[in-house]
């Protein structure tokens, strides 16, 4: 299990850093991160931490947003 933590423009998150790591591991980076953005749209302006899980074992991930 892989947790990845990160700090986000709200509404605006870009993981194009951790496309490669997100992707090896058999998640797609552009569906994690349109939820991200759904998830953390509501505190636009702000920086929001974002706790991202992910499970390659169940093939499951699991975002926490922490405003």
């Amino acid at each position: 299990m892989e947790k990845i933590n990160l700090i986000v423009d709200a509404g605006k998150a870009n993981l194009e850093q951790l496309s490669t790591k997100i992707n090896s591991l058999g998640f797609n980076v552009n569906e994690i991160q349109k939820e991200i953005n759904e998830k953390t749209k509501e505190f636009s302006g702000l920086k929001v931490n974002v706790t991202l899980i992910l499970d390659k074992e169940n093939e499951k991930y699991e975002i926490k947003v922490k405003a």
